[in-house]
């Protein structure tokens, strides 16, 4: 598996994690299907770990994978979670190596 969070990323997601009252949370990595610029990945806070899911921890970050990401996650594609801010805005940003 090659997913990473960047310190950045990390900070806003340990504060939403602990601001969201989940007894157990993790940050899940979504698949939400293929674009333009290839696989198109997403993010959500999440409890709910099932038997299927696999949970990694990077950089003291808690993730869930699903099935459906983590056949992607498997071939060593590259996902960097980060947070950006500018002067457009701030938010997360998830890079699959893929995007053009």
């Amino acid at each position: 598996m090659n997913v990473s969070v960047t310190d950045n990323a990390k900070v806003k997601i340990l504060e939403a994690l602990k601001d969201s009252g989940y007894k157990q949370p993790a940050l899940r990595i979504v698949y939400s299907g293929v674009g333009w610029g290839g696989p198109r990945i997403g993010l959500a806070l999440d409890e709910s770990e099932n038997s299927k899911d696999l949970l990694i921890t990077a950089n003291e970050v808690g993730i869930l994978l699903g099935d459906d990401i983590r056949r992607y996650a498997e071939t060593d594609a590259p996902i960097t979670i980060d947070y950006k801010e500018s002067r457009y805005g701030e938010g997360f940003v998830v890079d699959n190596g893929l995007s053009c």
